[in-house]
């Protein structure tokens, strides 16, 4: 934190516009609009970005610009933070409405499915299904990142990690209450490093996508992530070649800042009240 900032000030998250320390891009904080309030006054700036509270806000990771929709989701890291990743990498600005599990009853019969998370696009119908949110985003994005192969592979892996083992660690680690949590952890955990061992020989060079990711591999990150985040020795059993890969996802262009960013386990910010990553230290603060 920065000297001279408060902790009532910190806590107050009443930016409605800045750029923090470290990071490349502003954020904006729309709540004040979409609350039809004055915007609060600019409070001192700490040094790297703390959880974003606000329950609506105009992000912008690679310059200002006009959103390209809005993502509502819960403050998990389960099915939207691929999302996230994607619209990151890909510098494309967006709303994010984070929906509190307070207000999904009223909620949940206004979406298309009954679920979460939903993308709409501006001026466009919203789009429930989040393979298909990632699609669009990915198809926003500059042709030059390759995005999406013609091969189907992007879409083949995301259904792969969008439920099944591979995505088992994400309602363990954000939903179920920590102690049930911990007791299917084990085998949880072994079932996710046998389906990504069997995956590894479809990679075509530093990413499966060659030498840039397509944007299936920001659901595979997630699910390599939360395995990551529960067992301190996955790479251990994965081995190197699953290291190398984890480590250039997380370096990709605003990768790193958003992941240094984004609110942490213990931080009151993400995850369900009982879950492992609301009431155990999973990662540093």
């Amino acid at each position: 934190m920065s000297s001279g900032v408060a902790t009532d000030v910190m806590s107050a998250h009443t930016w409605d516009h800045f750029e923090p320390v470290g990071m490349h891009y502003p954020v904006e904080d729309r709540a004040a609009a979409y609350e039809n309030r004055a915007a609060p006054k600019k409070q001192p700036v700490p040094e790297v970005l703390t959880d974003r509270v606000s329950t609506c806000m105009m992000i912008s990771p690679k310059y200002i610009g006009m959103s390209l929709g809005e993502l509502m989701y819960f403050p998990l890291r389960a099915r939207g933070e691929p999302l996230r990743f994607l619209l990151h990498y890909a510098g494309l600005s967006y709303t994010m409405r984070t929906v509190q599990m307070s207000e999904w009853a009223e909620l949940k019969p206004t979406t298309p499915a009954g679920g979460l998370p939903v993308f709409t696009p501006l001026d466009e119908e919203p789009m429930a299904e989040s393979p298909d949110i990632a699609k669009y985003i990915a198809s926003c994005a500059d042709a030059e990142l390759d995005l999406v192969p013609t091969d189907g592979s992007a879409e083949a892996m995301y259904e792969a990690c969008n439920g099944g083992a591979l995505h088992a660690l994400c309602p363990i680690t954000n939903f179920f209450p920590a102690d049930d949590a911990t007791q299917k952890l084990p085998a949880a955990v072994a079932e996710v490093v046998k389906a990504l061992k069997a995956m590894e020989s479809q990679k075509k060079g530093a990413f499966f996508n060659g030498a840039k990711p397509h944007y299936g591999e920001f659901v595979l990150l997630n699910c390599v992530d939360m395995l990551k985040l529960n067992d301190a020795d996955a790479f251990a059993s994965l081995g190197p070649a699953w290291e190398a890969w984890y480590t250039a996802m997380c370096s990709l262009p605003r990768m790193a800042e958003y992941l240094k960013s984004r609110p942490k386990a213990m931080s009151g910010s993400v995850g369900m009240p009982t879950s492992r990553i609301a009431t155990m230290k999973l990662e540093e603060p």
